[in-house]
């Protein structure tokens, strides 16, 4: 395993200062250690006062960390809300610089009145409440003065029960000069000597941080350097829109000095990747420290010089190339994202009936007749131009796709743009609704039933899978917006979240958090929440329960999507983990699911020990060439769903993967009256010697059982 050796390698660029706590500006959230911590917020789980080692020395005179709880509670707004400690009759403690702070406390409990909240701090009584039916926390806000370098916090008199949700801690003298941001907090890659894909390399922040309450976050500084010389191969300079200033991929800078005019890093070597962030004060010192995180690329896997572009890796399958026949004026596959069959029960078996739709990322949905004819349904579908680099801004635009099976509508989920006439490129979800009145060949109008603004969404992390569940509702999956993990916990962003909703657009009245006397929101449309990118879902009919694959910073995660449950995204690795069936871990991009059964096309013509089963589609690193050690396969896992969050059985054994020298992976995926569809996305070979991923000409593939 890769050692990275850190001293020696900073002195290679600049010496590190060391840095004092020049302004204090903290927030505490009260919890087990193991549960969703919100954004922004670090974790107090009882333990003894002591240095936690994120700079800052905090905790109680005596463990209590069985005195935690997470109560899962729907009342409560947020995480913060519904984590608490049971102070009991300990005290905290927060060493901080002598000074006055405003001191924001919160106490209560989603699930008991039990109590009266009475809290002293430095000695002075800062909070007190009694809860209620109808307001089960108290909050309160106290400015205090610490001359012990300690703020303390204690039980008050004729307190009973006092439960602690979350404290903020500011200096109510802020300092009068600009001071700058404090150096970045890397979430991606996670960790120092992580294994990373030499084609796809995921850069991300926790949000920003300075000691100034005023500064916002101007700007980010981006770069990548060879380890053992320090040369600078790639670099994004002040990135200011949304995304860019907490997460990027090599499309959002250049490759430049030995690697200029490539697209990839080269495998099997060691890097650094650098970032700082830059405050909006304009003055000499607005930008933070740099951060650092050294990892190492994969390998490079050559293909075998006879190896055909897919290899099967169970006895008794293939994988072949659906025949499709393109008239005059059709185009090739472009960039296919999803895969719906023609439900059974509306499937006519004339030749020129359709078989199956798809959707095209930048803005096209194909129908495919049962003679294998590949007609345009719609088009223009997007109200701007979405093309741009892999990995990058290109991977943006229509995606979601579901038939219903009552009137045979398409129901597709997009990004669009609020006003495509301003320099401002907003990105909105949407779900749209097309109607045909030729059977099924074009849509003659289309109807846009729910649209989500202000709830920007960047590349990947958007509105993704769209299904019918088995109560006649639409199920949307709903990306974080990329950059912005506090949204998903949320319940008031649509991001982030699998939503409810009838055929119209309008929020099921049933739904875990639907309130009707506070008008209509996001929250009422929330069936689950806590998702970072929920890009695959699918139904088994066998046991009705909806199940979905998503995207993770460096784990991915399958779960079974369940009314009201959070699934704790917060920004964190360890989040990823909250609910799930199954991690990949290191990421492989799950991207689709599919369930072979027999309510399904009879089993899809796969023999019954197949039956019941989920096959995902694992991308991989984004826009690889060639094989790879991870993803780019379609794999087999068993589930059994009795319990509550479902358990693995067995898997993933793969199925088939990619053992060509192109582009080619594995995005859409759905079973088929015979056998098991999958696109491949790209085109796989080069145009004129060079790949470029927008380019027409990708196939539907399907494994079939001989």
């Amino acid at each position: 395993m890769f050692q990275p050796s850190r001293a020696s390698f900073v002195s290679s660029f600049e010496p590190l200062e060391r840095r004092r706590l020049l302004s204090v500006s903290v927030k505490i959230n009260f919890q087990p250690a193991t549960k969703p911590v919100p954004a922004g917020y670090l974790v107090d789980s009882g333990l003894t006062y002591a240095n936690r080692g994120n700079g800052l020395t905090y905790g109680w005179d005596q463990s209590i960390t069985t005195a935690t709880r997470d109560r899962n509670n729907a009342l409560s707004p947020d995480q913060r809300y519904d984590t608490l400690i049971h102070m009991a009759d300990r005290t905290w403690q927060l060493a901080v610089p002598n000074g006055t702070y405003t001191v924001h406390l919160v106490a209560g409990d989603p699930s008991a009145i039990d109590g009266i909240y009475k809290m002293n701090l430095e000695g002075q009584l800062a909070l007190s409440g009694t809860p209620t039916t109808t307001s089960r926390w108290v909050e309160a806000t106290k400015t205090v003065t610490v001359s012990d370098g300690k703020l303390t916090l204690t039980n008050a008199a004729g307190s009973l029960r006092n439960k602690l949700d979350f404290i903020e801690v500011t200096d109510a003298t802020p300092p009068t000069t600009n001071l700058p941001p404090r150096a970045p907090v890397i979430t991606e890659p996670v960790s120092d000597g992580e294994l990373i894909n030499y084609a796809d390399l995921h850069m991300e922040t926790a949000p920003f941080s300075d000691p100034n309450p005023g500064d916002t976050h101007r700007s980010s500084d981006w770069q990548v350097r060879v380890k053992s010389t320090g040369e600078v191969v790639w670099r994004a300079d002040g990135l200011t829109y949304t995304s860019g200033k907490v997460h990027v991929h090599f499309g959002d800078g250049r490759f430049v000095n030995s690697l200029a005019g490539k697209t990839e890093l080269l495998p099997d070597t060691d890097y650094v990747l650098r970032v700082r962030h830059r405050d909006s004060s304009g003055t000499s010192n607005s930008y933070s420290p740099w951060s650092l995180r050294f990892f190492h690329t994969t390998k490079l896997v050559t293909p075998l010089p006879s190896a055909p572009d897919w290899t099967v890796d169970q006895a008794g399958y293939k994988v072949e190339q659906v025949p499709l026949k393109f008239a005059s004026g059709e185009s090739q596959l472009r960039l296919v994202v999803n895969i719906a069959f023609v439900p059974a029960s509306l499937h006519r078996t004339g030749p020129n009936d359709p078989l199956l739709y798809m959707t095209e990322l930048y803005g096209k949905v194909r129908v495919v007749t049962n003679d294998y004819a590949v007609h345009t349904f719609a088009s223009g579908l997007l109200n701007y131009d979405p093309t741009g680099p892999f990995p990058g801004s290109g991977e943006q635009g229509l995606a979601g796709l579901a038939i219903d099976p009552a009137s045979g509508d398409l129901f597709v989920g997009m990004l669009y743009d609020d006003n495509p006439s301003d320099a401002v490129a907003n990105r909105f979800p949407k779900v749209t609704r097309l109607h045909s009145t030729d059977g099924g060949l074009t849509a003659a109008t289309k109807t846009d039933i729910l649209k989500m603004p202000g709830e920007q969404q960047g590349q990947s992390h958007q509105v993704s899978n769209i299904s019918f569940g088995p109560d006649g509702k639409l199920y949307v999956h709903n990306g974080d917006g990329l950059g912005t993990p506090q949204t998903a916990l949320n319940l008031n962003s649509f991001r982030g979240k699998v939503l409810r909703m009838n055929a119209d657009g309008s929020a099921a009245t049933d739904n875990p958090f639907y309130d009707k006397s506070d008008g209509f929101n996001a929250k009422d449309y929330v069936y689950a929440y806590g998702l970072r990118n929920p890009f695959g879902g699918a139904w088994r009919k066998s046991d009705g329960q909806h199940y979905e694959v998503e995207n993770g910073p460096g784990v991915d995660r399958m779960a079974k999507v369940r009314r009201g449950v959070s699934y704790g995204w917060d920004g964190s690795q360890g989040s990823m983990l909250t609910n799930a069936i199954y991690n990949w871990s290191p990421a492989a991009a799950p991207v689709n699911i599919a369930f072979v059964e027999q309510a399904t096309f009879g089993g899809s013509r796969f023999p019954t020990d197949k039956w019941g089963h989920a096959f995902v589609a694992e991308s991989g690193a984004t826009y690889a060439t060639g094989p790879q050690s991870r993803g780019k396969r379609i794999s087999e896992f068993v589930i059994d769903g009795s319990t509550a969050n479902g358990k693995l059985t067995s898997g993933p054994r793969s199925l088939a993967h990619y053992t060509g020298n192109g582009k080619g992976t594995a995005v859409a995926l759905a079973a088929g009256p015979d056998g098991l569809y999958f696109s491949d996305f790209y085109k796989d070979d080069p145009v004129n010697g060079v790949f470029t991923p927008g380019n027409p000409g990708s196939n539907l593939l399907r494994i079939v059982h001989v």
